[in-house]
């Protein structure tokens, strides 16, 4: 997969209370992390936001990844000027990393 710009990451992960916005252009899982083109850049996710991203592929969504148990990742469909199509967000349910970390033990 090339990227438009040579100073854009290939992959990035989101840090807590990040935000990627743009338009989901692809997903694929690669060494059990999904990935997606949401614009220019690809973000590195959980596999279990698979089956939540799949049905958005060519909108504008926002993923921001925040601290809250069982709400890690939140995912909304934008407007065109940048504002959530309704206030609820799509809580993606996500293992904790230390039972993640455990799974696959």
């Amino acid at each position: 997969m090339e990227l438009e710009k040579e100073n854009v990451p290939s992959h990035c992960w989101l840090h807590c209370w990040e935000e990627a916005i743009g338009t989901l252009e692809e997903i694929w899982i690669e060494d059990s992390l999904l990935r997606a083109k949401i614009g220019r850049i690809i973000v590195v996710l959980p596999s279990e936001l698979e089956g939540t991203l799949y049905p958005l592929l060519s909108h504008k969504i926002a993923i921001l990844h925040t601290d809250i148990p069982g709400k890690e990742y939140l995912v909304r469909i934008m407007t065109e000027d940048n504002s959530p199509i309704d206030q609820t967000d799509m809580v993606v349910q996500t293992k904790p990393k230390a039972q993640q970390e455990k799974a696959s033990a």
